[in-house]
């Protein structure tokens, strides 16, 4: 099925794709890396975000990444790569929600109570000691 691009269509494709029109190099592939961005946006998102970090041939990469042939492989890779960004941040997120409660912990805790306790505990063992 062979679609007509007119200049309307194309202007839209290209406003809607954003920072992806400059790794595709073929206008006739905007509706379907325009649907590639429909299905799959994290994944869409992350694939730009890759192509920005290579020098040489970045529009090669992506279009590499979304071909029909390549399609399953590169979902799977982009997903795994996506996962491990998901639980670092989860894991330093509890980490700081971890620190945050050590602090007030330890803000709330009563200082010379506690002095005061190692105090009588100390005398105690030495009282004991001279039994």
């Amino acid at each position: 099925m062979i679609f007509k691009l007119d200049e309307k269509r194309k202007n839209t494709m290209k406003e809607r794709l954003g920072e992806a029109c400059q790794f595709i190099d073929d206008e006739r592939y905007l509706p379907m890396f325009r649907n590639r961005q429909k299905r799959f946006p994290e994944e869409f998102a992350k694939s730009i975000e890759l192509a920005k970090k290579i020098k040489n041939g970045a529009s090669k990469y992506f279009a590499h990444i979304w071909s029909a042939k390549n399609l399953n492989k590169s979902l799977e890779i982009l997903r795994s790569i996506i996962n491990r960004a998901k639980s670092l941040l989860a894991k330093i997120r509890f980490e700081k929600k971890q620190l945050a409660r050590i602090s007030k912990a330890q803000k709330g805790a009563n200082i010379s109570l506690r002095e005061r306790y190692m105090k009588l505990k100390n005398t105690k063992l030495a009282h004991s000691s001279l039994l």
